[in-house]
């Protein structure tokens, strides 16, 4: 599916669960909302049972070009009330009487904002209280030329971020001079937006961070950045590894999740060409650091706030063109099978799936390292999870073939089921994308993994 040129959202979800919202290109949305919107959006998700599979999925997804161009304005807020910054507004008079002196942080939402913060590619956002069964992802899309990050996982927890390429993001201004002025920077003219121009984990815990590539727009935003209420200690990742930045700086715990790379194609950085869109050549980012506090206006940027702006669009073509990147070889399972080896009493049993992986040109894939999650509902209602990992030998006899075993488990008694539900976190190869639509089919209904069978269930019986 297309979605562009939509004033607000361009797919969202509220209240919702088992949601994939898949292969879709958006782009040029959120221009001319006062909502504070993004292109994608999961909030305030419902659990509807108490599996804890992935059951909310953004996958495959390409994205660029929606930014917010016109302040967040919202009517029902009152004189001294703020959701950002945690000041007392009320100890501040000239927000009473809405002038610009009042803090920006007081005149958030208010007529008087003249500030855009808001506005990304991928937005999940406050689950936490509302979605307490369950586990969200966020793979293999591709963002770039938003407003503000590509992903952010805000007030969410327990989502996976995997192979995710994000580049080039930030585009509502810094203070710093643009390249190219359009009108609508007058309305963010105010305040610099947040240094952020990459993934954000916003108060966000219980994450595993895999195999994400992200250039920043300039050296002096963050890539990668975990953000934590009052200046707190961000909880370090569940689990998580071979990140790549290409520009940027990185806040994430641990560090050694994110290592730096000095070739910007990675992350897809394509040149700029003269006539502003891009061409297929790598280059530099831009080099000036933005300010962390206002600066001196040059003369074609206006204080004035605009509540109702009247500028129009030139036309409906994106200002943002999507450039085809290099991809590498599809990776998927092209075969499953299971085995359950019983302990001599048999009171416990150890499943062992063994995955065979194939390219696209149908040829065994070495090295490559499985990860899944599994989750176990015992009869009595008791339950338990974890992960396990596996990498493919890339020796000749056993290429391609990884055989994982999970925890031996016992039963629960006699006439009793347990239920074991495994899910694919991830299947990480250099040189490969993974492919789960691609998969060997589960039962003869849907490719197994997939955005439609994502768990394989193991039914332990006992006599």
């Amino acid at each position: 599916m297309v979605v562009h040129h939509c004033p607000a959202s361009a797919i969202r979800v509220n209240r919702g669960d088992y949601v994939t919202i898949h292969n879709n290109t958006v782009y040029s949305n959120t221009w001319w909302s006062r909502s504070a919107e993004s292109a994608i959006v999961l909030a305030q998700s419902e659990h509807i049972d108490e599996s804890n599979a992935f059951k909310m999925r953004l996958t495959h997804n390409f994205v660029y070009d929606n930014v917010n161009k016109i302040p967040y304005y919202n009517p029902t807020y009152v004189w001294n009330y703020s959701p950002i910054g945690g000041l007392n507004c009320g100890n501040y008079a000239e927000c009473e009487e809405g002038l610009l002196s009042c803090p920006w942080q007081c005149r958030y939402g208010k007529a008087t904002q003249n500030y855009i913060i808001d506005g990304s590619g991928v937005y999940v956002t406050r689950n936490e209280d509302t979605y307490l069964f369950g586990q969200m992802e966020v793979s293999y899309n591709t963002c770039h030329g938003n407003g503000i990050n590509g992903v952010v996982f805000h007030r969410t927890n327990r989502g996976t971020v995997n192979q995710n390429i994000i580049y080039s993001n930030g585009i509502v201004p810094t203070l710093e001079p643009e390249e190219h002025v359009e009108d609508w920077h007058a309305g963010a003219s105010g305040q610099p937006r947040q240094p952020y121009s990459g993934l954000v984990l916003n108060n966000a815990e219980s994450m595993k961070l895999w195999s994400n590539k992200v250039a920043a727009r300039y050296e002096s935003d963050f890539a990668f950045q975990q953000v934590k209420d009052n200046s707190g200690s961000s909880p370090p990742l569940q689990a998580g590894g071979n990140n790549k930045v290409c520009n940027g700086l990185v806040s994430i715990n641990p560090s050694t999740a994110v290592t730096a790379v000095h070739d910007l194609s990675v992350c897809g950085i394509v040149k700029a060409s003269s006539s502003g869109f891009p061409s297929s050549s790598p280059t530099a980012l831009p080099t000036h650091s933005p300010s962390s506090s206002p600066t001196t206006q040059p003369s074609y940027i206006s204080m004035v706030p605009t509540l109702y702006p009247v500028m129009q669009p030139s036309s409906l073509e994106p200002s943002f063109e999507p450039t085809p990147l290099t991809l590498e070889l599809s990776l998927f399972i092209s075969d499953i099978a299971l085995q359950m080896k019983p302990n001599k009493k048999g009171t416990k049993w150890q499943p062992k799936i063994t995955f065979k992986l194939k390219d696209e040109e149908k040829k065994k894939v070495g090295g490559a390292t499985i990860t899944l999650s599994w989750n176990t509902t015992f009869a009595n209602g008791a339950s338990k999870s974890g992960t396990v990992a596996k990498t493919t030998p890339s020796n000749s006899k056993k290429l391609g073939i990884a055989k994982i075993k999970l925890p031996a488990f016992k039963l629960t008694g006699k006439k009793a089921t347990d239920l074991i539900d495994v899910g694919m976190i991830s299947i990480l190869a250099d040189g490969y994308y993974y492919r789960s639509e691609l998969n060997s089919l589960y039962d003869e209904h849907c490719p197994l993994f997939s955005f439609l069978c994502p768990v394989l269930t193991i039914a332990l019986l006992s006599e």
